[in-house]
């Protein structure tokens, strides 16, 4: 995949791509007005997941057109439960949400029963949720946090449809941000503390003939010199089981070479992450799982996340040796 060094609009006045590839900050700016694939196959994700010392929350927005999705999952670490809860609001027309390169705005998915808001603002990101009435006994889930958004730790891919010229593909990838907040689910409080707690920011654009599936995953955390991250991602209706990597340590950033995902074997529960030129040897354990449905037969949107911890190494272009013991991740299959 070809790094992009040009910065400018994502797609053309025609509607085909400038450019595909990546990098490592959001140098293409998103224009509604200059996509020309129908209307019906453009989806749009907003996503947030912060792990936290007692809990991790996760949430996200998703507009298909005329409507817009909403989902809230928070996990209790110690305790071992989970609440979670999902809607859908229709809006009267297509909302395009954030640019990659917006400087502020605000995204909002609620009802009568739920208020979910993502605001980005210079140097940082608010996020807020108020849900009124949980099945579980009644409880009330409420949280406040504010992320901050360095700028190195930012991935940008960018791909088209193979034989859809005006068809693309786009995610926006923030890692380790420094969490500043709490959330209360009934009783119970949970606060996170930049110190201790760390999200991630998933942000997707897609106008695609077809839902189709697309795996990725992610760790992060310390390391003995330093945070560390380490994303893969899968193309669009790609082959199962072959990634593309990339390595985030020290506000530096690097390509990997191809990845591959060998599933548990009978020896041991864990998943293994490798490439051929021995840069990458992380093994995952799987702790809990969380699966997402929504949309219409037509409309899909189907998620499986499989939260756990990565044990292994890294190597970087410079021959430092990156160790992970027990770092925080998850690895996801979405269909969109």
């Amino acid at each position: 995949m070809r790094q992009m060094l040009v910065q400018g609009p994502m797609h053309q006045a025609d509607g085909s791509l400038a450019e595909q590839g990546y990098a490592f900050r959001a140098l293409k700016s998103y224009d509604l007005g200059r996509i020309k694939a129908p209307a019906g196959h453009l989806r749009e994700l907003e996503r947030c997941l912060v792990l936290g010392e007692a809990a991790v929350l996760d949430l996200a927005i998703l507009n298909l057109g005329g409507r817009r999705l909403g989902s809230i999952g928070l996990y209790d670490l110690a305790r071992k439960e989970r609440v979670e809860a999902h809607w859908t609001t229709r809006e009267a027309s297509h909302h395009p949400g954030l640019s990659p390169g917006a400087g502020e705005g605000t995204l909002r998915a609620g009802n009568a029963l739920c208020d979910l808001r993502l605001e980005l603002r210079p140097g940082s990101r608010a996020v807020y949720g108020h849900i009124y009435s949980l099945q579980e006994g009644g409880r009330q889930l409420l949280f406040d946090l504010e992320l901050a958004l360095p700028r190195q730790d930012q991935l940008m891919t960018l791909a088209a449809c193979p034989g859809r010229p005006r068809h693309f593909a786009c995610q926006q990838l923030l890692t380790c941000l420094p969490a500043n907040g709490r959330a209360i689910w009934g009783e119970r409080d949970y606060l996170y503390s930049p110190a201790s707690s760390l999200a991630m920011v998933d942000r997707r654009w897609r106008a695609w003939p077809r839902p189709a599936r697309q795996a990725w995953g992610l760790m992060m955390g310390p390391s003995q010199h330093g945070l560390l991250c380490l994303a893969f991602t899968q193309k669009v209706g790609g082959k199962a089981g072959q990634f593309q990597g990339w390595l985030f340590h020290r506000g530096q950033a690097e390509a990997l070479g191809p990845l591959r995902l060998e599933p548990p074997g009978p020896d041991g529960p864990r998943a293994r992450l490798i490439d051929q030129a021995g840069r990458v040897d992380l093994g995952f354990e799987r702790e809990w799982e969380r699966q997402a449905r929504a949309g219409s037969r037509f409309k899909p949107f189907v998620r499986h996340t499989n939260f756990g911890h990565f044990t292994g190494r890294a190597l970087t272009r410079a021959g430092m040796t990156l160790r992970a013991e027990c770092l925080p991740g998850l690895m996801e299959t979405m269909v969109l």
